[in-house]
C-alpha cells in the first residue's frame, strides 16, 4: 500500500482545535487503512480560492455503497457488506467525526 500527502500550496494558519481535527482525520485515515487491502491512500490538503481549508482522504479501497452514505455518520451503524464484516470497529469513527467537524463550525463531505 502506498499513502502520498498532497498539500496544494501555502496554507497558513488553520484556526481550529488541534485535538479535535487530529481526531476527524485519524479517524478518515483509519478508516481508509482498514478498508484499503491494496493500492494507495491519499491525504489531500488545500486552500480554495474563498480561503478555506479542505481536507479529503482519497483511497483505493471497497468504498460505500449509495445506500450506505447517508447513514455512516449515524451512531453504532456499520455497513451491512460482508466485506466491512470482517473488520473489526465499532461504528462510533465517523458519528464522533460528524460532531467534532459541527463544533468547529466545519462540514464534511461525502
Amino acid at each position: 500500500m502506498v499513502f502520498n500527502l498532497d498539500i496544494g500550496g501555502r496554507l497558513g494558519v488553520v484556526k481550529v482545535s488541534r485535538l479535535y481535527l487530529e481526531e476527524i482525520l485519524q479517524n478518515f485515515i483509519t478508516n481508509a487503512i482498514r478498508y484499503t487491502q491494496k493500492g494507495s491512500i491519499t491525504l489531500s490538503i488545500k486552500k480554495n480560492k474563498s480561503g478555506e481549508i479542505t481536507f479529503k482522504v482519497i483511497d483505493t479501497g471497497i468504498g460505500i455503497s449509495k445506500a450506505d452514505i447517508a447513514k455512516i455518520f449515524d451512531k453504532f451503524y456499520r455497513a451491512e457488506d460482508y466485506r466491512t464484516r470482517e473488520t473489526k470497529g465499532t461504528g462510533l469513527g465517523l458519528y464522533v467525526s460528524a460532531k467534532l467537524a459541527k463544533k468547529l463550525g466545519c462540514k464534511i463531505e461525502e
